[in-house]
């Protein structure tokens, strides 16, 4: 989730708890809002590899968080000289919190590591959800100006079910596309669900993938299709570390010819934006681009 989501959660829970709203209580409690990110810090000390196989790895997990929690439970009774059960209550609260707003993207989020590296999503609020931030935000206002405790609990209790109210909306969507195909049906996020949805389609060796208004006629020959890339594939050497964990990182690659100085660029459809939505060419993150000798052997990639 977005860093402002994160921040705005922290100050909530702390309102919720019964803190007052004073400017140390919410720069304090929306700064530990944040400290599961730590471990961005790979980005700067670690290669390509280490970035996507860490990054909401053991601070995202439910020991991390445990762990984080207890740390941080010292620097509360410190402050605030509360006894350290409710500050660690207070702080694990906080901890877990940003985890679970980390699980319910479809980037997901490392929850048994390090003793499984599976990447757990719940796929119901996308990465920036101006819907969920924007009412969270406005709900907290709303607590500080009437100083009450009531709105804040009721700003925590939107924080928890609208993901879960979004994963109905989300199932009524994947119903309704069941009944037009025999083949798989994936929905997950994308850019103002759950006004929209990523829909895709999964065939033998294709996917086809639209972005859908939830309420809209659905028509599959309007999906675009994509030749999925089989990740054991030995047509091309993958052997390296970066590419190794490039591939466990992707849930739903795809391949399509270069551009420029390489021959073939593979993506996640999950981290596509469709044009449907803003008008615009297909934006995509974590893209893989390489090069290939005469042999279809790989020589050369770019990763963005």
């Amino acid at each position: 989730m977005d860093p402002v989501t994160h921040f705005t959660s922290g100050v909530v829970l702390s309102k919720t708890l019964g803190f007052k709203a004073k400017t140390k209580s919410v720069v304090l409690f929306g700064s530990l809002a944040l400290l599961p990110d730590i471990d961005n810090a790979i980005s700067f000390f670690g290669t390509k590899a280490d970035y996507l196989l860490y990054h909401r790895g053991f601070t995202h997990s439910v020991w991390g968080g445990l762990i984080l929690g207890i740390l941080t439970a010292f620097l509360l009774k410190y402050i605030f000289k509360k006894s350290f059960l409710f500050s660690s209550i207070t702080a694990a609260s906080i901890m877990y919190t940003h985890i679970y707003l980390d699980y319910i993207t479809s980037y997901g989020t490392q929850l048994l590591a390090p003793f499984s590296r599976h990447r757990f999503a719940l796929s119901s609020v996308f990465i920036i959800d101006p819907f969920y931030t924007l009412t969270l935000i406005t709900l907290l206002i709303f607590a500080f100006i009437l100083r009450s405790r009531k709105t804040a609990i009721i700003a925590s209790a939107f924080l928890l079910f609208y993901p879960v109210a979004n994963l109905g909306v989300k199932s009524f969507v994947k119903s309704k596309v069941s009944k037009l195909t025999d083949n798989k049906v994936i929905v997950t996020t994308t850019a103002l669900t759950p006004l929209y949805w990523k829909v895709i389609i999964e065939g033998k060796d294709t996917y086809k993938v639209k972005d859908v208004k939830t309420y809209q006629k659905i028509d599959p020959a309007a999906f675009k299709s994509y030749r999925k890339f089989d990740k054991e594939s030995t047509a091309y050497n993958f052997s390296s570390k970066f590419l190794k964990t490039y591939l466990w990182f992707v849930d739903y690659p795809v391949i399509v010819k270069g551009g420029g100085k390489y021959d073939f660029e593979i993506f996640d459809l999950k981290f596509m934006l469709n044009e449907d939505i803003f008008g615009k060419h297909n934006h995509k993150a974590f893209a893989l681009q390489f090069k290939t000798n005469g042999n279809g052997e790989l020589t050369e990639y770019s990763f963005n």
